[in-house]
């Protein structure tokens, strides 16, 4: 026994510990556990347990060296319970983050639903002013340099493909069919005026005629810029709502404002075409009559160069000079009828006023129906906002934003075992010296 005790018979990496329990007379007898550690100690002390290491012997110094052979093992072990209890702290936390922010009062709605209005406000207002900073790479959002191409185009299209004659062209044979449009309407209207007016409506029949595609155009135009607005926003709306469920509940609830919006636009387009192309035709354009006596002289220089050639006129130092004689002869042939005369005035007054007119029709469809209807602060691109969703119904809410109730009861489960868990990090992060 003595050297099993010495650890030479089966050796053990801690070695042997001797002790002695209470014998069955002990027991009987009713030795207590004082009574049992005096008798340990009297026993080590006889021949020959007491030439044995006085820490390898009785129930004491089996203690002592178990709790220290309890505490080094979790001290080598400790790191490692801390390192796991932080990964399950983690993965918990994701879970609980994966389920989004809690959902289930109308206050917990509307602060989910007004967080995705302001990010989506921000990122809107930045594409409206053609500021856009992250969005550089996504060129679905960037808006305002969209709306600008839509508008370039509905301009050269308008200025191009929305008359019925080109007044721009200068050949004679483009100029005579104009003649012969602007004849044949006169003759078909002269009412009481005197020969050689023009009748206010002829010119009204001729304007109405001429820009009788500005109506197709722009409703084409309006519709397109409609359709790359809803574009913008459904595809704005998934990059500032990642909850696949609440982005398109929102859409469905939008859609609406969406479609008064373009109501409200063709409204406004067709109150401009009435203006446009109604019974008045009024412009304040300085342009105008500057542009009407240019037209009128570059008319009439030509004609006179026309029927002054070869009519005695000299040249001197390089430049052709005429005198009063051939000056007055070439401006007497060109003396027309009272009709051509009309003729004349109607088409210098058409050109003048047409170019006045498009221009100004451009420029309302632009800003008073796609400024103002499509990215003004009721249009599509801005109405949803902060301001939108404090005026929702609890009801609204809770269809928009409220949750199944399996999800509340896992966010519940799962916030419970992350307050355990984050408590047992603590205690093992701060109580462990």
């Amino acid at each position: 026994m003595i050297d099993v005790a010495l650890n030479r018979v089966t050796h053990l990496n801690h070695g042997w510990f001797l002790v002695r329990n209470r014998s069955t007379d002990d027991v009987k007898k009713g030795v207590t556990l004082e009574g049992r550690l005096r008798n340990e100690r009297a026993f080590f002390q006889t021949v020959p347990w007491r030439n044995l290491d006085k820490e390898r012997v009785g129930i004491q110094s089996l203690e002592v060296f178990l709790r220290k052979l309890l505490h080094n093992h979790v001290r080598k072990e400790y790191p490692i319970l801390v390192k796991e209890l932080e990964r399950k702290v983690s993965v918990v936390r994701d879970r609980v983050k994966n389920l989004g922010p809690p959902r289930e009062t109308a206050d917990q709605q509307r602060l989910v639903i007004i967080e995705v209005a302001t990010r989506f406000q921000h990122a809107a207002r930045d594409a409206l002013m053609g500021f856009y900073r992250l969005m550089l790479k996504e060129k679905d959002l960037r808006l305002r340099t969209s709306i600008r191409v839509l508008n370039d185009d509905f301009a050269n299209e308008v200025k191009t493909e929305g008359h019925l004659f080109d007044f721009a062209a200068t050949d004679e044979k483009s100029v005579a069919k104009i003649h012969a449009w602007i004849l044949g309407v006169h003759r078909e209207s002269r009412g009481v005026e005197l020969e050689g007016l023009v009748n206010y409506e002829v010119f009204k029949s001729l304007f109405h005629e001429q820009t009788a595609k500005w109506e197709k155009i722009a409703m084409d135009h309006v519709s397109a810029v409609h359709l790359e607005v809803n574009e913008f926003v459904q595809r704005l709306m998934e990059v500032q709502c990642p909850d696949t469920d609440l982005c398109s509940k929102l859409g469905t609830y939008l859609s609406p404002y969406f479609d008064e919006t373009l109501d409200g636009a063709i409204e406004e387009l067709q109150k401009i075409l009435v203006v446009e192309r109604g019974e008045f035709m009024l412009t304040y354009d300085d342009g105008f009559v500057a542009s009407l006596e240019a037209i009128r002289m570059e008319r009439m220089v030509g004609e006179i160069t026309a029927n002054s050639a070869g009519r005695g006129s000299a040249t001197k130092d390089g430049v052709e000079v005429w005198n009063w004689e051939t000056v007055k002869s070439s401006i007497q042939d060109c003396y027309r009828t009272r009709q051509e005369q009309g003729v004349l005035e109607i088409y210098d007054y058409l050109k003048s006023y047409y170019k006045a007119a498009r221009t100004r029709f451009i420029d309302c469809v632009c800003l008073q129906v796609v400024e103002r209807h499509f990215l003004g602060m009721d249009g599509t691109v801005q109405i949803f906002s902060p301001a939108l969703v404090a005026r929702m119904s609890n009801e609204t809410l809770q269809t928009l934003a409220g949750e199944e109730l399996t999800v509340v009861n896992e966010r519940r489960r799962l916030t419970e075992r992350l307050e355990r868990l984050e408590k047992a990090r603590r205690i093992a992060t701060s109580g462990w010296r």
